[in-house]
């Protein structure tokens, strides 16, 4: 490489972290104690720094010099982060999809734990993959639940431009699980973990179904079945009908006298405390509760109705449903309910791989398998 193309391409990568830091030239001169034309000229191609003052630069704008003098422009390594409202989950791979390095990480939801908190379990999980790569050769994709907004969404785009990465991109939780689930075809992608949603993917592009967050869902959730389960445990505790193998489950859960006495707990803790309750409705249910069995038929009905619903935006015979999320560990209890709800058989697949995977082909990674 002659002096000219170190020229340019060090005035590419000096201008592109410049930019991601959202930092002028006459702010980059006057840290580095340099005039705002000396900076343009290095911008332009037109000259380079000394030596010396290459470590100064890169420290400025938290990189490396090898980032600064980097010839290459495609990654070579791919970073998938799948964040939800339970854990987060990282997985570094190499240009072939041979896994590098992974690490699983507590909840990063922004509107359950705050941006400050989400941005710690970021900084830690991708500090624990890459520790032994050089950034400027990843390219990165997070997708974070609740970050779907566009105030999110940029708030975490910024922060992650930090870091120095190849590329960075990021978006909602539910971009990894169709990326995953679907690729490229059309088709329904059944969101069933804490919240409940169904996404609709035709012709590229895509729209949803139900999704209002746990305050207005309808019902197959977690949050949803074990709201259920409390709501009737408080009933028959006022009833006085304390015989059901449901309620006696959800009393001994709550570690109380009664379960009304954790009421104000529920409403402090949210939505993640209630949906710890549904695991009781499974169990109730193999243990031939009938209560439990009508809990799960009724948010399994909801779940068809956006199947159905989904099935008429993409007009086909036989659409292509994938369900995705961890109610789908109990599938072999839950597709029965969900068909008996719809009056066409449609074939229901469940994800079993890990949603990670949709980060990393949104990260770049499907490029070099087409």
């Amino acid at each position: 490489m002659n002096e000219t193309d170190v020229k340019k391409f060090f005035g590419k990568n000096l201008r592109e972290r410049r930019t991601e830091l959202q930092m002028t030239q006459s702010q980059l001169a006057e840290l580095l104690g340099y005039s705002t034309k000396a900076v343009s000229k290095w911008e332009s191609g037109s000259g380079l720094p000394s030596a010396a003052l290459l470590p100064t630069i890169a420290r400025v704008l938290n990189t490396d010099i090898d980032f600064l003098m980097r010839a290459q422009i495609e990654p070579v390594y791919f970073l998938g982060i799948d964040g939800g409202g339970t854990k987060t989950e990282f997985c570094l791979t190499n240009a072939q999809g041979k896994v590098i390095a992974s690490c699983v990480l507590g909840q990063s939801n922004p509107n359950d734990i705050g941006m400050d908190a989400c941005y710690a379990t970021l900084k830690e999980g991708i500090n624990a993959v890459c520790a032994d790569i050089p950034v400027w050769q990843v390219s990165v994709f997070a997708g974070i639940a609740g970050a779907g907004t566009a105030d999110y969404k940029h708030r975490l785009a910024k922060y992650l431009s930090t870091f120095g990465f190849s590329k960075a991109g990021c978006d909602s939780d539910a971009q990894c699980a169709i990326a995953a689930g679907l690729g490229r075809e059309d088709g329904l992608i059944v969101l069933m973990g804490t919240g409940n949603v169904t996404f609709v993917q035709k012709d590229g592009a895509v729209s949803k179904i139900g999704g209002f967050n746990y305050l207005f869902d309808e019902g197959g959730s977690g949050y949803t079945i074990g709201r259920d389960a409390i709501t009737f445990a408080l009933k028959n505790e006022e009833r006085g009908n304390v015989a059901s193998v449901l309620y006696r489950m959800v009393l001994e859960k709550c570690g109380t006298q009664q379960v009304l006495d954790r009421l104000g707990d529920f409403y402090k803790e949210g939505k993640n405390m209630v949906a710890r309750y549904a695991p009781l409705v499974f169990d109730a249910y193999d243990a031939g509760d009938a209560d439990a069995a009508r809990i799960l038929d009724r948010n399994m009905a909801a779940i068809a109705e956006q199947i159905v619903d989904g099935a008429k935006i993409l007009d086909q015979n036989q659409p292509k449903i994938v369900l995705f999320g961890g109610l789908t560990k109990k599938a072999d209890v839950l597709l029965p309910m969900i068909k008996k709800h719809m009056n066409t058989d449609y074939e229901i697949t469940v994800f079993h791989d890990t949603p990670v995977k949709g980060a990393l082909l949104r990260a770049g990674l499907e490029e070099k398998y087409a």
